[in-house]
């Protein structure tokens, strides 16, 4: 019976422990984007990885977009992925630099190389820094053991970042668009 309690106890220590270092990462980052501290932002992002997830956000809106313009057989959606993911992806190159992710977060806007505003009205990631605990609890939502997901925007627009443990600390891996902003970067896309 005591095995039974310490066991018990062990594992929701374990548990509060998990859960505290993933609070205290969002609230160090939330931290450093009010502070503007770029170089820290980019050490806890995993930039390969926000890119590759943007890149798939554009491609499901990109395949669903044209499937409404008309019905893709499965051999047109195949070739339709494999032409969107490398125009995506040089969207994607120009407008997810790590000065941008820093930017998006910090201001929630991004510009491309040319100086023209590319991504705005994401919800910045400073602002959960001061709405408090509980609120904080209620905008995490675990995808994974190891990563889990902040809202920051409004449940209708799905805005938020993702983070994953990497064995020694919380990163961002992944950033939720708002639908509207994935929509206007999907119409920037040009029609094969």
């Amino acid at each position: 019976m005591r095995w039974a309690f310490r066991l018990t106890l062990i594992l929701i220590l374990a548990g509060l422990g998990y859960l505290g270092t993933a609070i205290y990462s969002v609230l160090t980052i939330a931290q450093a984007v009010q502070r503007g501290d770029d170089t820290h932002i980019i050490a806890r992002t995993d930039v390969p990885s926000v890119r590759h997830a943007i890149g798939d956000q554009l491609m499901d809106a990109y395949l669903d977009f044209q499937n409404q313009k008309r019905r893709l057989s499965p051999f047109q959606r195949t070739a339709l992925n494999a032409y969107g993911t490398a125009v995506a992806d040089s969207l994607v190159g120009q407008i997810f630099t790590p000065e941008n992710v820093s930017a998006l977060l910090r201001f929630g806007t991004a510009k491309a190389s040319d100086g023209t505003t590319q991504i705005e009205n994401f919800p910045p990631l400073a602002s959960i820094a001061s709405v408090g605990l509980p609120k904080i609890l209620g905008r995490i939502r675990p995808i994974k053991p190891v990563e889990f997901f902040v809202q920051l925007g409004t449940p209708e627009d799905d805005a938020g970042i993702s983070l994953h443990f990497d064995g020694r600390s919380w990163k961002i891996s992944s950033m939720g668009l708002p639908k509207f902003a994935i929509k206007k970067l999907v119409e920037r896309l040009p029609s094969p």
